[in-house]
């Protein structure tokens, strides 16, 4: 048995100990939530114990399978950069009610992944998830830029290793019903599903 969380970081925060708990594995597209170190080792602690698993989508990016191989060889960096439009991420915490400018692009943030998720929630689980895969939310660098009458989401994953470079480009439609997230992140969801049953997985 699967459940899906599609809500919020603090719905996967409440919720994401209690499924697990019971014995049902869960697929979270608020994975933000695991930038929290204290309830990353909790959510794992809970799934060993009941012989469930955690599968985190790719959301609104890829490239995961070549990112950990990746990591493997060589110690590497990571970055990853997002670019939405005003709309998309105002009403962000790290915004304190400013409302982006619809007339000059800028980079609104710089910073880590545990960062980025706290002062914008609803925009970069991409950006922890990148993190999680690779160098964790304390190493893995976030770049968020506002650039007015942009009409889709934009994400940039960078990895540079001494031997290896690899580039992830990501570019969406936003979702219509969330200008927020992406339409790609739901249907991650299901392309995740369909390999969880598949007899030859990818």
């Amino acid at each position: 048995d699967y459940i899906i969380e599609a809500a919020s970081t603090e719905v996967f925060k409440d919720i994401g100990v209690k499924i697990l708990a019971s014995g049902i594995s869960l697929i979270p597209l608020s994975a933000g939530a695991l930038a929290d170190k204290e309830f990353y080792n909790n959510i794992k602690e809970t799934a060993l114990k009941n012989n469930c698993r955690v599968h985190i989508p790719s959301g609104a990016v890829g490239g995961f399978d070549v990112l950990r191989a990746s990591m493997l060889m060589e110690d590497v960096e990571v970055s990853i950069s997002t670019e939405k439009s005003p709309k998309s991420l105002n009403g962000a915490p790290f915004l304190k009610g400013r409302k982006l400018s619809e007339e000059k692009a800028e980079e609104i943030f710089t910073g880590f992944a545990m960062e980025a998720i706290e002062h914008f929630p609803e925009n970069v689980n991409v950006a922890v998830v990148t993190a999680l895969a690779t160098t964790g939310v304390e190493n893995t660098k976030v770049s968020i830029i506002s650039i007015p009458g942009f009409e889709s989401n934009k994400h940039e994953i960078k990895l540079v290793g001494e031997t290896i470079s690899v580039n992830v480009i990501v570019e969406t439609t936003p979702s219509k019903d969330n200008p927020k997230s992406s339409t790609l992140a739901a249907y991650s969801v299901i392309s995740l599903l369909k390999n969880l049953v598949a007899p030859i997985t990818f």
